[in-house]
């Protein structure tokens, strides 16, 4: 049976073995942490892949270097060949475009004379169209002019009269101040001696009279009556009877739509009063103005109307 003393030697000495281990295995922790990172490594290596590996690197590199070396020279080659064969296109190209230059030299100055040429002929033809445009516009106006004396004509419109010697005497109508002057001399003659109206028309009077028995008031009533021929008629009939207002209704009459009744009353007034302007269609105003002048002496022994 082993003694107290021998236990305490016996588990000195397991202690002083413990940390002989302890220190050794202390000491053996760098080489342990080597190992280990060479371990890790190795790993790592593994896991790349292979054209990554330094083992395979040195050969890849110089086939591709030598790849890129033969294709450079292959291609050094070739833009050579290219090169002499664009020297020798470019002769031959030479004299052909040394000849497209000289068309278009030519060229350019044949469109320059055609561009001046154009512009020559497009100033003679807008100097043509203005005259052209102007001789339309007279045309037309001539075409107006003649319009209106024919409406003078064949409709007996006085308005058209009216504007025929409007425009006879606009200063600002020129040349055709002659055709509008000449188209009142046409009117003037149809209506002067180539038309009048009919002997055999009579007024419509009451059964058992005759128009020589109306009376001068009964004619200044046919002289507002509607039909335009019992308006004329009445004004012939009124010619020389000197009687009071009967010029002023002439004067009036003179106005009328109808170019036969002006014509009938200003051939009436005239007869009536003396005035001195035979003219078939006389100015009115330039009649009442002499009118107003002479109208005293004139009805001085001028009768008094009975009408009612």
């Amino acid at each position: 049976m082993d003694t107290p003393d021998f236990e305490k030697r016996k588990l000195k000495l397991e202690k002083e073995k413990l940390a002989f281990e302890k220190r050794k295995f202390d000491a053996d922790e760098e080489r342990r942490n080597l190992e280990a990172a060479k371990l890790r490594e190795e790993v790592r290596e593994t896991r790349k892949a292979w054209y990554r590996k330094p083992a395979y690197l040195t050969p890849v590199t110089t086939v591709i270097v030598a790849v890129i070396g033969g294709s450079i020279a292959f291609g050094t080659d070739v833009l050579k060949s290219n090169v002499v064969a664009l020297r020798k296109e470019r002769q031959e190209l030479s004299p052909i475009v040394e000849a497209l230059q000289k068309d278009y030299k030519t060229l350019s100055t044949e469109i320059r004379s055609l561009q001046k040429s154009a512009t020559v002929l497009a100033t003679e033809l807008s100097e043509k169209l203005g005259e052209a445009q102007k001789e339309v516009a007279r045309l037309e106006e001539r075409e107006k002019i003649v319009a209106l004396g024919d409406s003078a004509i064949d409709e007996a419109s006085h308005a058209a009269l009216r504007d025929l010697k409007r425009l006879a005497k606009d200063p600002q109508y020129g040349a055709r101040k002659k055709l509008a002057g000449a188209e009142i001399g046409r009117v003037a003659s149809y209506w002067g001696v180539l038309h009048t109206l009919s002997s055999e028309y009579h007024l419509p009077v009451e059964p058992g009279k005759r128009e020589n028995d109306l009376t001068t008031c009964d004619l200044l009533k046919f002289l507002r009556a509607d039909n335009w021929k019992d308006r004329a008629r009445s004004a012939q009939l009124l010619a020389g009877r000197a009687v009071k207002g009967v010029p002023e209704a002439l004067l009036d009459a003179m106005e009328d739509r109808h170019l036969q009744v002006m014509r009938d009353a200003a051939t009436a007034f005239q007869m009536e009063t003396g005035y001195p302007e035979m003219e078939v269609f006389p100015d009115v105003e330039v009649t009442r103005k002499w009118w107003a002048e002479n109208r005293q002496r004139v009805t001085a022994k001028f009768a008094v109307p009975t009408c009612k």
